[in-house]
């Protein structure tokens, strides 16, 4: 243990891109334990001195001790920590925690942390020794190790690379399989690219395997082979490519367990038992009898493992639909494989031979729906499928599909398309809607043209359902990670916006409401009625004052005004586990449920005064904000709405200053905004003390939601064309059209006179006036000639409250000055 915090200290001492940025939690280390097992791990961060509570995403895991960690061995001597800098976790893994990654945040009295990961293996944990000397660098000093164990190994920060070697003794004719896990553990939020490889050398120093990139696990390596000769293997775990200067780390899994990198088929029906042929790494084959569930289970819980305590299982796919197996006579679109079995079905094959495609022939009926769904690269087959649907002959159906790739949604997931890259979305998904009864052709191939004997394909013609999934737009100039919690203060409201993503192919276009399932009985969740033209929504959660500490996961689930209308979906993340500049991500952190956390009292509180008056279009409104400091806070406040409805447009961000509680906040509406009445909101936090980017040392609170009503303009004014001359006085007229009804008068001025010329006084408006005349001043040195784009600014007051509206497009044309 006083090893593993030297290695931690290093590790904060090495030069990293995560230097700039103050995270709540940047890191943990290590990120791995062997399942029934108990690890501390030290969490490195920002305002963690007040962590009480781990939040993990599944069962298997528990925390039972948090400490803050006042200092840490650095080269044998003890260096004194910052306040908050550090902590050290005590983890409980159960004996049945399944293998794999756990999500988890840390949540302190003031924050929810960022979303981190933590793996459990079936073999006990080995640490790399010495991993920031050259101890292990070469393969005469390669660093002994046991099968069936997890290196915990280290990448210390850019160049030279490094390279650590270590090896087994193995009998001739034994399994040997290992595997990385690097870029899948989201080692930083940001610039922490990883791209290891792995290389194995025999007693008599010949390469037997090595493996950059693998189909199964994308950047993250593995090799698995049978011991040529008795003797020691010395193993190379390098860097392929090193993308950035941070310090990286990495669990190599080395034993003598089966590697499978793919099954044919890869999926069967529910409720059967399927048999299957395993495809392992070493080249060898093996029959195996799979049962599947009997129940189908949503998005990700389609899929069953495969030999599940082995560190990496193999997917299998579950459908409710039969499977048809592709026939062992080649088939070409003359010849095609006749499905007898009505629509929807699984088709499974290999693509065996080089430019190979394999033909099926289907029925369906015109007005009928189906996804089509590829399922190989997202299993971890090699094959990258080639998907064509045409009509058979006889059909006079016009449809002519050629699909390849698939975007985020075709995955029910939502990311950037073009700088968030996944394996997943090499397989083509695509809606296939008949326009004819009949048959139609469906032909699989490799783009590239590749084949092989595992080059396994599972196309399924799946049932479509329409869906609308939300989630967490980022913020302007933050990280997609910052903000991606519901954060509630005692006795404050908190405002997210949330997107609204239409499902693949979804038609749905009913109205919509969110029912928050999980939240605590006394956090009150408000959202508007929305449809799937609505791009963003605003969202509101409040607490109570007396309200428990505490955090938790609650699903955000859309529900059909329409009780009779069937719909799916729900909340999704996709936050970037590994990542390079650039935001292009190729490894996620994916969940379907929120975090929440109920947080301290914050020290201040907003509020919104429920405007009089409507806002009008092509008009500005003036709202006026209030903030309630608690004793002791006088610091300035940082206010924005984050949401306004479509058409209306906010001020930049307003700086209420320091020791003051009021301000105006100015929000205008277009001529295209539409009518209706909508529930807004203002966030607001310190302005000073935190980190903007990642919002880090900042408490946001939002002010309790007002309504505002969006109204046709009170009136319109038509300007006349007018002259002047130089020098003297003149007037502008125009013609009034009243919309709706005011109280009182309103005070018209001009908008954008020349240089030179004045408005003397304001004009008064009443209900009833049909023209306004507005007195103007030439000064004698003003420009000759037109000035185009004059308007009229109109105020109109109830009370304490006010609302501009600028309406007419005059010309005003001066003349020289007469002599």
């Amino acid at each position: 243990m006083k090893r593993f915090f030297a290695v931690i200290a290093t590790l904060l001492a090495l030069p990293s891109w995560n230097d700039a940025e103050e995270n709540t939690a940047e890191y943990v280390l290590p990120q791995i334990a062997q399942r029934g097992t108990s690890v501390t791990v030290v969490v490195v961060g920002n305002l963690l001195e007040t962590a009480e509570e781990v939040l993990f995403y599944r069962d298997g895991i528990k925390c039972t001790s948090i400490k803050p960690l006042t200092e840490y061995p650095d080269n044998g001597k003890q260096v004194e920590a910052e306040a908050g800098k550090a902590i050290s976790l005590d983890l409980k893994i159960t004996e049945e925690a399944p293998i794999g990654q756990y999500l988890f945040r840390i949540r302190t009295t003031r924050h929810l942390s960022e979303m981190l990961s933590f793996w459990v293996t079936p073999f006990p944990v080995v640490e790399e020794v010495e991993p920031f000397s050259t101890k292990n660098d070469d393969i005469a000093q390669a660093q002994r190790i046991p099968l069936n164990c997890t290196v915990l190994g280290y990448q210390p920060g850019g160049p030279p690379n490094d390279f650590d070697f270590y090896e087994v003794e193995l009998a001739k004719g034994q399994r040997c399989t290992a595997q990385i896990l690097s870029s899948r553990l989201g080692t930083y939020h940001y610039a922490g690219l990883t791209d290891m490889a792995l290389e194995v050398t025999s007693p008599s120093l010949k390469r037997v395997a090595r493996c950059d990139d693998s189909p199964l696990l994308g950047q993250d390596p593995y090799v698995s082979f049978i011991a040529p000769e008795t003797g020691i293997y010395s193993i190379l775990a390098r860097q392929q490519m090193d993308y950035e200067t941070a310090p990286r780390h990495y669990a190599l899994h080395v034993g003598d367990f089966e590697r499978s990198v793919i099954a044919y088929p890869i999926g069967g029906k529910a409720g059967e038992k399927l048999t299957t042929t395993i495809f392992l790494e070493d080249g060898s084959r093996k029959e195996e009898t799979v049962a599947l569930p009997k129940e189908v289970g949503r998005f990700e819980k389609e899929f069953i493992d495969y030999a599940p305590d082995t560190p990496t299982p193999l997917q299998f796919k579950v459908a409710d639909f039969p499977n048809i197996l592709e026939s062992v006579t080649p088939s070409d679109p003359d010849k095609p494989q006749i499905v007898d079995t009505p629509l929807p079905v699984a088709l499974n094959g290999i693509i065996k031979e080089e430019g190979e495609r394999d033909w099926y022939r289907i029925s369906a009926k015109a007005g009928e729906r189906y996804r089509i769904r590829a399922y190989s690269r997202t299993v971890g087959s090699k094959l990258d499928p080639f998907i064509w649907v045409r009509p058979a002959p006889g059909n006079p159906s016009k449809i002519n599909h050629e699909e390849d790739d698939s975007l985020w949604d075709g995955h029910d997931w939502e990311g950037h398309h073009y700088r968030h890259q996944v394996k997943d979305r090499l397989d083509p998904v695509f809606m296939f809607e008949p326009d004819e009864d009949g048959d139609y052709l469906i032909g699989i191939g490799d783009t590239r043209r590749e084949y092989g004997p595992d080059y396994v394909y599972r196309v399924e013609i799946q049932p479509h359902h329409d869906s609308i999934f939300v989630h967490f737009p980022p913020y302007p100039s933050m990280r997609d990670i910052t903000r991606d919690t519901i954060g509630i203060h005692r006795g404050s409201t908190f405002a997210r916006p949330l997107a609204i993503q239409n499902g693949f192919g979804s038609e749905y276009a009913g109205p919509m409401r969110l029912e928050a399932i999980g939240l605590p009985k006394e956090v009150k969740f408000e959202s508007p009625i929305f449809t799937k033209n609505d791009p963003v929504i605003l969202a509101t959660f409040s607490a109570p004052a007396d309200a428990k500490l505490q955090n938790g996961l609650f699903a955000l689930q859309p529900v059909p005004v329409d009780e009779n209308a069937a719909l799916r979906g729900g909340f999704v993340m996709t936050a970037g586990a590994t990542q390079r500049r650039g935001d292009y991500n190729i490894v996620f952190l994916k969940t379907r449920l929120a975090p929440f956390a109920i947080l301290e009292e914050a020290p201040f509180s907003l509020n919104l005064e429920q405007p009089k008056v409507g806002l009008a279009k092509n008009a500005e409104l003036k709202l006026k904000v209030t903030v309630g400091r608690k004793e002791g806070f006088t610091g300035a406040i940082y206010a924005e709405m984050d949401w306004l409805p479509p058409g209306v447009n906010k001020q930049p961000p307003l700086i209420i200053p320091e020791g003051e509680s009021e301000a105006y906040y100015t929000i205008s509406a277009t001529n295209q905004a539409l009518d209706g009445k909508y529930r807004i909101s203002i966030n607001g936090r310190e302005n000073e003390g935190g980190e903007v980017r990642s919002g880090t040392g900042f408490h946001f609170v939002a002010a309790p939601g007002i309504e505002i009503e969006i109204l046709d303009p009170y009136l319109t004014i038509e300007l006349e064309r007018a002259a002047a001359e130089q020098g003297k006085e003149s007037t502008i007229k125009g013609k009034i059209t009243h919309l709706r009804e005011f109280k009182g008068e309103a005070t018209a001025t001009l908008l954008r006179l020349p240089t030179g010329v004045t408005l003397i006084k304001p004009a008064l408006i009443s209900s009833s006036d049909k023209d306004v005349v507005f007195s103007i001043r030439v000064a004698k040195d003003a420009l000759v000639g037109q000035a185009k784009s004059l308007g009229c600014d109109i105020e109109i007051r109830d009370g304490d409250q006010s609302i501009h509206q600028q309406t007419g497009d005059g010309v005003l044309r001066i003349d020289a000055a007469r002599n």
